[in-house]
């Protein structure tokens, strides 16, 4: 009789609870078919082979030996050795009920190709069960979609083959290299299947609340790094939990995520609240804020490991419009992110500039201290202010910003112009900036600088300039019309230019003297001077 199943266990030191796992698994039948128990000894004392001599089950039954290896290498070690074409993979201390096994196998006659897992809940017959153990059987039975990264490491089932092909375990912390086998089988084709009737039941872990939380923050940020080291696909990333929570509760968990401090405060105060409600009438209710505990932890300590707020606010927002159905939050979530980001490369160039131009000033200490000094960052803010309302939809709000520009500095900057991050403006009174002008990263523009609309002399083609990368404008140069200055280019002072400039050019203002043709006035007590 062929094998359809291969059951694969590691183990260390748990002799126990492994004689339950293995008298469990007696008790499974499979109609028409057999299956093997794969155990793999992690360095146990003492070794767990000699335990299992004389013993006859009605299974195949093998057992290798490693030496402390790791649960990730004793698997694929176990997977190596199995016969079956597919391969269960479950913890050593749980308990099975009849027809487990037989869960597994028909998810797979109906998905040939999935990695099919179950749930591991506390054992019911083991009393009243703690308020960590209740909320994540809510959690569970809540789950509105399954991802790759829901795959439960202590009891899934798949093809051998499609184990194999992940090839050898990294160096990645354990829970983080095994959310990340589901991410990658489901980068590769292969779906994740979540079957109820496979739960597997363990005895009631000896782990409170804040416990539970503390390791929720721990696994977003494992889940943002192996999520950056598996290329970035969007599927992968820890944001995407958050659409599939409920729609009221996506604001907590984007707080938390933005404002990791913040989000700790309201994990302490919904943890609080749940412990308050945790009596037999009010059971669901400390259920469900537990849970909701659970979600800003992880997401505290995925924006934690983001390590600012920009890249929080962009994957929230790619994961928003990759969804679809909360578009108008992605594109206000990615104008946010765009404005944060801009700004911080406005800072950096300023400071750049001041560090070249004035090596002897003290630059500020940080971009709040740079708004309150410098009127040019200050100014460069309420521009990005502008392109955030225009981004996130809002065009009135983004004239209204135009127009106070006007008033509060003097500069006429139309809501459509371009300018790129890291753009540095000193001064700034008397700007005035079309709305077809583009500015690319690094260029400096001082006062009374025009990028205005005209139309070119040679062409007559109408628009306004261009400056690529590291243009210097001077004070009270005027550029008009749908000309480029070429990267790394200077306008000095009071130039009038019309016509494209190639890259690294200097230009000047012409210089003409002309004598007058009449001699100035004399004024009364000016002695006469002789003209010729």
């Amino acid at each position: 009789m062929g094998i359809a199943l291969s059951v694969v266990v590691v183990t260390r030191d748990r002799w126990q609870a492994l004689e339950r796992l293995l008298a469990d698994l007696a008790q499974q039948e499979l109609p028409g078919a057999g299956f093997e128990v794969v155990i793999v000894d992690d360095g146990s004392v003492p070794p767990v082979r000699p335990r299992l001599e004389g013993l006859t089950p009605p299974y195949g039954l093998k057992v290798l030996a490693q030496t402390r290896a790791g649960r990730a290498a004793g698997r694929r070690r176990g997977v190596l050795a199995a016969e079956g074409e597919t391969v269960l993979l479950l913890d050593d201390d749980l308990r099975l009920r009849p027809g487990f096994l037989a869960a597994h196998l028909r998810a797979h006659d109906q998905r040939p190709r999935a990695v099919v897992t179950g749930v591991v809940v506390a054992e019911p017959g083991a009393g009243n069960l703690p308020l960590v153990e209740r909320a994540r059987v809510t959690a569970h039975r809540n789950r509105r979609q399954a991802h790759g990264g829901h795959l439960c490491p202590d009891n899934f089932s798949l093809r051998r083959d499609d184990y194999l092909a992940l090839g050898e375990p990294d160096a990645a912390p354990r829970d983080a290299l095994e959310r990340a086998v589901g991410i990658r089988l489901e980068q590769q084709g292969v779906p994740l299947v979540v079957v109820q009737d496979a739960t597997a039941y363990r005895d009631p872990v000896p782990l409170d609340a804040e416990a539970w939380v503390d390791a929720a923050r721990r696994a977003g940020a494992d889940d943002l790094r192996v999520h950056r080291e598996l290329a970035g696909a969007d599927d992968t990333a820890p944001w995407r939990l958050a659409c599939d929570s409920a729609g009221w509760v996506r604001p907590l968990l984007w707080l938390a995520a933005a404002r990791p401090d913040a989000g700790a405060a309201l994990t302490r105060g919904t943890l609080a609240a749940a412990a308050a409600a945790d009596v037999p009438l009010l059971h669901p209710l400390a259920e469900w804020l537990a849970t909701v505990a659970h979600g800003t932890g992880y997401f505290c300590g995925a924006g934690e490991a983001a390590g600012s707020l920009g890249p929080v606010l962009r994957g929230l927002a790619a994961e928003t419009a990759r969804r679809g159905t909360t578009e108008r939050a992605g594109v206000g979530l990615k104008a946010a992110a765009d404005f944060l980001d801009a700004t911080h490369q406005d800072f950096a160039q300023a400071c750049f500039y001041r560090d070249r131009y004035h090596a002897d000033a003290k630059r500020p200490a940080d971009v709040g201290r740079a708004l309150v000094e410098q009127i040019g960052f200050q100014m460069m803010t309420a521009v990005r202010l502008m392109q955030f309302a225009r981004n996130a939809g809002w065009p009135l709000g983004a004239r209204v910003c135009s127009r106070l520009i006007r008033h509060l500095y003097g500069a006429e900057i139309h809501w459509d112009t371009v300018l790129e991050p890291g753009v540095c403006v000193v001064h700034g009174l008397g700007l005035v900036l079309g709305h077809q002008a583009r500015v690319d990263a690094g260029c400096i523009l001082f006062h009374n600088v025009t990028l205005g609309e005209a139309l070119h002399p040679d062409t007559q083609a109408r628009g306004s300039p261009h400056l690529e990368r590291g243009v210097h404008v001077g004070p009270g140069a005027t550029l008009l019309g749908p000309i480029t200055i070429g990267e790394g280019s200077k306008i000095a002072a009071g130039c009038v230019v019309t016509r494209s400039v190639p890259p690294g050019a200097r230009v000047l203002p012409a210089e003409v003297v002309l004598a007058r043709r009449r001699p100035p006035p004399t004024h009364p007590g000016t002695p006469p001077t002789a003209h010729a």
